[in-house]
């Protein structure tokens, strides 16, 4: 994938109070962006372009995925749903349809014109996960409606498929552990795949058959990762147990990127599925703040932070205690070589914390949340 060498561009998205919804088909949440200028080799050109008017308030806080030629973006405090196209700005409302506090949102569905929308409940503790689709008005000039109903309650932890046209969730058992359920964007059609005594799990679809199932992370404490199956509802293990295991596997499934952390050490690897071996980083970062490629599956791009200060990681980072000062890395896990980008933080002039790493369709940029503030951005990485 060529580097841009001469003409990089870190772009600011101001989502004070919007949570934005992403998904590879339909929707592009990196809008109105500027021609890039002539940047020196290393650091590139920093500028900011605002999508959407800030209202003051609450912060964005997730992003799944991303999409086409368009922006999904989704008002907290309200719960209506925009659209800003690509390139052009303004916005048009899609839906008028008030579902406030919303604090997870994907796209879903071939055309991505289904919602699913995750948010607590007035009494702090039940999350509801609604699922609806967006009936466009018969003119172009009014707004939409959004229709659907509701997935069972407390749903741990959800994710929807790379094509968009399955999801997978999660749902504690009255009795322990948990069982893995999947279904149509709409909610239909859920089959039962998955059963284990564990609830701490994270669901992260690889493929759209396969999915990556992870424990959570802690320090010292053994992780596993499971591979499931959805069609045939087999599952393998791919890695651990592993004290502090935290990973993330590469859509062909060839390449994990993992990390372990035990006491005060961290320490990041790449692990060859096939051949079983294991090839320590020259970088030390965790794997929510990486994302692979899906056109070279040997590739990967990482936030890394430029110094870690003492701590118990990844528990204090995950908890706020610490939070990082970003570098942007290019990780080849066939040769092993790390491959520094740019510094995001210094060229941004503020101090970037990156999660929620997403590619672009055409893979020409790269999306992040900055996890200090909830803040969207993106870096152009090619042409």
């Amino acid at each position: 994938m060529p580097i841009m060498k001469n003409r990089r561009k870190l772009i600011f998205i101001t989502l004070a109070t919007l949570l934005l919804l992403a998904t590879s088909g339909a929707l592009y949440y990196f809008l109105a962006l500027r021609p890039a200028v002539p940047a020196n080799e290393d650091t590139g050109t920093k500028t900011g372009s605002p999508i959407f008017p800030s209202t003051g308030g609450a912060r964005a806080t997730t992003t799944r995925g991303t999409t086409g030629d368009g922006a999904g973006v989704r008002e907290r405090a309200s719960g209506h749903i925009f659209e800003v196209p690509f390139g052009k700005g303004g916005s048009r409302r899609l839906s008028n349809k008030t579902i406030p506090r919303v604090y997870e949102a994907y796209f879903a569905g071939k055309s991505r014109d289904s919602v699913i929308l995750r948010y607590l409940r007035a009494d702090g503790e039940t999350i509801e996960t609604f699922v609806g689709k967006i009936k466009p008005s018969a003119s172009a000039q009014n707004e939409g409606e959004v229709v659907g109903s509701f997935l069972p309650r407390n749903i741990s932890d959800l994710d929807v498929s790379p094509s968009g046209t399955a999801l997978f969730y999660l749902l504690p058992q009255e009795g322990g552990g948990s069982s893995g359920v999947t279904a149509l964007p709409d909610g239909t059609r859920r089959t039962e795949v998955w059963t284990s005594p564990l609830r701490e799990l994270l669901p992260s679809y690889v493929s759209d058959e396969q999915i990556a199932l992870a424990s959570k992370a802690a320090n010292g404490a053994d992780g596993i990762l499971y591979l499931l199956n959805s069609k045939t509802a087999l599952s393998t293990i791919l890695l651990g147990p592993l004290p502090g295991l935290t990973a993330l596997v590469s859509p062909n499934r060839a390449w994990i990127i993992y990390a372990v952390a035990e006491g005060g050490f961290l320490t990041t690897a790449v692990r060859d599925v096939k051949k079983g071996r294991d090839d320590t980083l020259s970088v030390r970062t965790l794997p929510e703040k990486c994302v692979w490629s899906r056109r070279d599956g040997e590739i990967a791009f990482c936030a890394v932070p430029s110094f870690f200060t003492g701590g118990t990681y990844p528990d204090d980072w995950y908890q706020g205690v610490v939070s990082f000062e970003d570098e942007l890395w290019k990780i080849d896990a066939e040769s092993g070589r790390a491959q520094r980008l740019a510094g995001i933080s210094d060229e941004a002039g503020v101090l970037l914390d990156a999660v929620r790493l997403s590619l672009s369709p055409d893979e020409s940029h790269l999306l992040f949340i900055n996890k200090r503030d909830g803040t969207l951005w993106a870096y152009r990485v090619a042409n």
